[in-house]
């Protein structure tokens, strides 16, 4: 059987040389850089020790268990400290699985016409285990999308999944957004849960329809997508997102609130070659 402390070595089409396993929990921060294909230093750079005047919004990944009211905004918070954030989900530890999607968005037409390099920093305050109480988790996710509502009217981009539930089998596998197939996430690599700070790293060149994901710098299994978004409006409109979701609780009354904390986000854009 394979050992599940070594990271799995997948391979995609979302990779031109095959998907590379990630290195050991605890790695060294990964440094951005300009990626191949690119010209000259960053056009535009932004970025944050936290999350601050960031947007936060209710995702798609939700549950609500019978006698309970769906999961709103008010189930979601973010504090921000300076030196990182702090986003939860399920806040009042209710019957109901709550996504918190906190996103950097920026309008501007020439979104298209620059390949974008983001990057943040994230961590686990504490262990996801069975039983855990107050805080357990299901996902830490997050991306870096461009919505062309003027012209094609598609979001493109990549995204990742870090499934956390202590209950599946498959926690710690790194997940690859893939909607146009069945299941939507399909396993790029694995991660054992820990508490230690890791980098998530986005490239994402619209010019070319290509895009990578790294975790603290080793590149993993991904995918470029190109979706349709009913009811988006008509603006082009870059973002870098964080999510975390909580634990899917079936159908009790009550389950885990979950916390994470981010840091040292940046986003650089670039011309392309």
């Amino acid at each position: 059987m394979m050992n599940r402390r070594k990271f799995l070595q997948m391979s995609t089409a979302g990779v031109a040389a095959g998907a590379v396993g990630l290195g050991l929990p605890g790695t060294a921060s990964a440094q951005t850089g300009a990626p191949p294909g690119t010209v000259g230093a960053p056009i535009r750079s932004y970025s944050g020790t936290d999350l601050d005047n960031w947007e936060m919004v209710l995702g798609d990944g939700l549950w609500t268990a019978s006698g309970q009211a769906p999961p709103a905004v008010s189930d979601l918070a973010a504090s921000h400290y300076g030196s990182h954030s702090t986003l939860s989900a399920n806040v009042w530890q209710r019957g109901v699985m709550a996504h918190n999607i906190n996103f950097r968005r920026i309008i501007d037409d020439e979104a298209l016409n620059n390949v974008h390099v983001g990057s943040c920093e994230f961590r686990l305050p504490y262990l996801p285990e069975v039983g855990g109480w107050p805080n357990n988790a299901q996902t830490i996710e997050g991306g870096l999308f461009i919505w062309d509502g003027a012209g094609k009217r598609k979001d493109i981009g990549v995204g990742f999944q870090w499934l956390l539930n202590p209950w599946m089998a498959d926690q710690g596998d790194i997940r690859y957004w893939h909607r146009k197939q069945a299941g939507a996430w399909k396993t790029g690599g694995y991660l054992a849960p820990d508490m230690q700070w890791h980098t998530i790293e986005f490239v994402v060149d619209p010019t070319r329809n290509s895009g990578t994901v790294k975790i603290d710098g080793v590149q993993i299994s991904t995918h470029w997508v190109a979706e349709n978004k009913d009811g988006w409006g008509t603006e082009t409109a870059a973002r870098l997102q964080m999510e975390l979701i909580s634990m899917w609780p079936g159908d009790n009354a009550t389950a885990p609130s979950h916390q994470t904390e981010f840091r040292n986000w940046s986003w650089d854009w670039y011309t392309p070659a």
